[in-house]
């Protein structure tokens, strides 16, 4: 099998893991990117990019950082790979696009750090139903978010519904039979 194909359901199934996985880190302090160096190799006949490039970063809070959390689009490429120096690897959850790097040193406040970066999407064999249309021989169209790393936990990729949070037991989700906060406001809270 060259593509594995996802149910709108078992997509909604992986953005609920992912959220009760890493949410927690959605306030972690990260280092801030300044600079980006990209070297953008695109092939519309093959339909494939591939990326190699680097991120000067600077830690633009008060604290020292200790933890560096690296998420991509788990959908989009088909390879990918990080360095970041003096760090190791303390989490990879390649399957939900996340990975946790830990310094050896803190990165101190107003301290940079360089993280390299390398990364591919090839198509390969017939689509999914969901082609990628984003680099194809009648012109192409990349985006940071499909294609670049990123840094911290990204909230865009949660479910919305409610009802969909409640059915996957995420965050809050909807209380049926919560009481009106004040008398006479009536009906459910949401």
């Amino acid at each position: 099998v060259l593509n594995t194909y996802l149910s709108t359901e078992e997509l909604e199934t992986r953005a609920a893991e992912t959220e009760k996985k890493y949410k927690k880190y959605q306030y972690t302090p990260q280092p801030r990117i300044v600079a980006v160096k990209a070297k953008v190799d695109i092939h519309p006949e093959r339909r494939a990019v591939f990326i190699d490039g680097s991120y000067l970063t600077v830690n633009k809070t008060g604290v020292p950082v200790r933890d560096v959390l690296i998420n991509w689009s788990w959908r989009k490429l088909t390879s990918f790979d990080v360095s970041i120096p003096n760090a190791r690897i303390s989490l990879d959850d390649p399957g939900l696009g996340y990975r946790l790097y830990t310094l050896a040193e803190p990165l101190q406040p107003g301290a940079s750090l360089t993280i390299g970066f390398r990364t591919a999407y090839e198509s390969k064999g017939f689509v999914d139903g969901r082609s990628n249309t984003n680099v194809v021989a009648n012109g192409s169209f990349l985006t940071n978010r499909d294609y670049f790393p990123h840094l911290g936990y990204n909230s865009r990729e949660e479910l919305e519904d409610e009802r969909k949070k409640l059915h996957r037991e995420i965050g809050r989700g909807i209380d049926f039979l919560q009481a009106p906060e004040h008398p006479g406001d009536g009906g459910v809270r949401l």
